[in-house]
C-alpha cells in the first residue's frame, strides 16, 4: 500500500466514506405526471430505455400513482438475440407499505396497469435487473401479469406488492437459444418480501406465482430464491358457481428453486368455497405440474409454508406423473398446516414430517385373500424414518400362496439394499411355528410397500413365513420401522 492510499484509508476511518451512488432516472423528469389518470406509459418507458443504456436506476415518486396502459419493458431480448440493453432496477418507496391484511384498496400504488398482458416484462436473455419498493395494481383483466420474467437472470426483486392481476409473478423462458448462448433459463433470481393479492373477479384461472419453461430449448426456471411471500386470495367465490380456479404457487418446468416462508391465505369471500351449484370454484395451494416435462419440477425445496385447509379444493397436488428415473425429489420441510390440514404425501415430494392412517392387510405373494374383522394402521414420518403401526384381525383366509407379508405401507421404503427395515410383533395369535422357529418378525427390503414376514429361531436359519403357518383366524399387532425413499 503506498502512502497516498494509506492516507486515504486512514481518513475514511476517521470521517467515514461512502461509495459513489448509482445514478437514477426519475420518471417525473422524463415527463410522467403520475396523477392516476394521465397515461404515463411512454414517459416511464423512456426513462427505462435511458437507464438500460447507462445502467442507472429508475425511480418512481412516493405516494403518487403512475397509470400505464401497455407493458413496460426492461431489456429487448428475443428468441434470436440477447438483450442489447443492460438490466435495470425499478425503484420505489411504497411497495413495502402498500397492502396489509385490512385496508386492501386504501394504500398507494406506484403503477396502475389498465391493459392486458404484463404490467412489467423483463425481456431476456439479460441479467442484473430488479423491481424494488414498487406497488403494482392491475385492473382484473384476464391474463394480466404483474411481473413477467422471460429468460432473465441474477435479478434482485424485493419489497414489492402486486394486486388484482390474474398472475402475480410469471417466470418463463424463450423457446429458442440465441446464437452464442448456452441456454435461456430464467435462473438465479431473488424475490424477497413479496405480497401478492389476487381477486378472482375474472373468468380465467388466476395464479399467485406461475413458474414454467419449455421442452423445445429445453430451458426452465431454476436456482431462484423466494423468501417471505404472502399469497392472498379475495373473493374466490366472487360469482358462486362460476367454476373459477385459483392457484397459489403453480410450478411446471422448474428445478432447484427455494421457496421459503410462504403464507397462502384467504382474506374474504369464502376461500375456495363458492356457494355450491353444479360448478363450484376451486382453490389449490401448491401445484406441481409434470405435464410440460415429466422430469420437472424437481429438486425444489419448500421451507416453512403455512397452508390453511380450504373448504373446497386441495392444499398440495400433482398434475401429471413425474418421470420414474430423471425427476429428482422435491423437498417439503417445516410447514405450518392450519385447520387440521395434513402434510402432503405425493409422488416426488418428500416432506420432513407426516402422520396419518393406513390399511394393513395380510398378503400372499402368489395370491389369496382374507376376511377381516379389524384393519387398523397409523404412521409417523420424521425426516427419513417411518414408523408404521398395525393391528390386523382375520376371521378367515382363502387361497393364500407364496410368502406371507404385511402389505399396504403408506410410504414406500428406500431403494437402497443395505438399509433394510424391521418389524416387531407385539401380539401374535393363530400363528404356528415349527422346525425350531420360535418367533415371527418382519423384514422391509428395498422399494417395498410392505414387510416380508420372517420365522426366526436361535438354533436354525431364518425362513420366510408360509400360509401353512397361519390359521384362518389370526391376530397380529406391532410396528415396522424403515427409511423412506429419497433420503440420499
Amino acid at each position: 500500500m503506498n502512502k497516498l492510499t494509506a492516507l486515504a484509508v486512514a481518513l475514511c476511518a476517521v470521517v467515514g466514506c461512502t461509495a459513489p451512488a448509482m445514478a437514477a432516472q426519475s420518471v417525473l423528469s422524463h415527463g410522467a405526471v403520475c396523477n392516476g389518470t394521465n397515461d404515463d406509459t411512454a414517459a416511464i418507458q423512456g426513462a427505462i430505455n435511458v437507464a438500460g443504456a447507462t445502467g442507472d436506476y429508475v425511480d418512481f415518486p412516493s405516494g403518487q400513482t403512475c397509470k400505464t396502459t401497455s407493458t413496460l419493458y426492461i431489456g429487448d431480448g428475443s428468441n434470436t438475440a440477447q438483450s442489447s440493453q443492460n438490466g435495470v432496477i425499478l425503484r420505489g418507496f411504497d411497495g413495502r407499505n402498500s397492502m396489509n391484511w385490512g385496508g386492501y384498496a386504501t394504500k398507494p400504488v406506484n403503477i396502475y396497469f389498465s391493459g392486458a398482458l404484463a404490467a412489467i416484462e423483463v425481456r431476456g436473455p439479460l441479467q442484473g435487473w430488479g423491481v424494488q419498493g414498487i406497488s403494482i395494481a392491475c385492473a382484473n383483466v384476464p391474463w394480466s401479469y404483474g411481473l413477467h420474467v422471460v429468460s432473465a437472470s441474477f435479478g434482485d426483486t424485493r419489497n414489492i406488492s402486486i394486486r388484482d392481476c390474474s398472475v402475480g409473478i410469471y417466470s418463463e423462458v424463450r423457446t429458442a437459444i440465441p446464437a452464442g448462448m448456452a441456454n435461456v433459463d430464467s435462473l438465479h433470481n431473488r424475490y424477497q418480501n413479496v405480497n401478492i393479492i389476487v381477486r378472482n373477479a375474472i373468468s380465467e384461472a388466476t395464479y399467485g406465482i406461475l413458474e414454467t419453461g419449455n421442452v423445445l430449448a429445453p430451458a426452465n426456471t431454476a436456482f431462484s430464491d423466494y423468501k417471505n411471500v404472502n399469497l392472498g386470495f379475495i373473493g374466490v367465490d366472487y360469482e358462486p358457481g362460476a367454476g373459477r380456479t385459483t392457484y397459489g404457487l403453480y410450478i411446471q418446468a422448474a428445478d432447484t428453486n427455494h421457496y421459503e416462508n410462504f403464507h397462502i391465505f384467504g382474506i374474504s369471500g369464502g376461500l375456495g368455497g363458492g356457494s355450491g351449484g353444479a360448478n363450484p370454484d376451486k382453490f389449490f395451494g401448491v401445484v406441481l405440474d409434470y405435464t410440460v416435462n415429466p422430469d420437472w419440477p424437481n429438486a425444489n425445496t419448500f421451507d416453512h409454508f403455512d397452508l390453511g385447509k380450504p373448504p373446497s379444493g386441495y392444499l398440495v397436488l400433482n398434475y401429471g406423473t413425474p418421470s420414474a428415473g430423471d425427476s429428482k425429489p422435491n423437498w417439503w420441510t417445516h410447514a405450518g398446516m392450519a385447520n387440521g390440514a395434513k402434510y402432503p404425501i405425493l409422488a416426488n415430494l418428500l416432506p420432513d414430517h407426516a402422520s396419518g392412517t393406513w390399511t394393513p392387510r395380510l398378503f400372499g405373494t402368489s395370491g389369496g385373500s382374507a376376511t377381516y374383522s379389524k384393519q387398523v394402521g397409523s404412521y409417523e414420518m420424521n425426516g427419513y424414518e417411518v414408523t408404521a403401526r398395525f393391528h390386523i384381525v382375520t376371521s378367515a383366509m382363502s387361497g393364500m400362496a407364496g410368502t406371507m407379508m404385511i402389505d399396504g405401507f403408506p410410504i414406500t421404503s428406500t431403494m437402497h439394499t443395505d438399509e433394510d427395515g424391521t418389524c416387531v410383533l407385539a401380539t401374535m395369535t393363530g400363528v404356528t411355528l415349527t422346525g425350531g422357529h420360535t418367533a415371527l418378525t418382519g423384514l422391509v427390503t428395498a422399494g417395498q410397500g410392505g414387510a416380508t414376514l420372517i420365522k426366526t429361531g436361535s438354533a436354525v436359519a431364518y425362513a420366510n413365513a408360509a400360509p401353512t403357518n397361519f390359521a384362518g383366524a389370526v391376530e397380529l399387532r406391532g410396528y415396522c420401522t424403515y427409511k423412506r425413499e429419497g433420503h440420499r
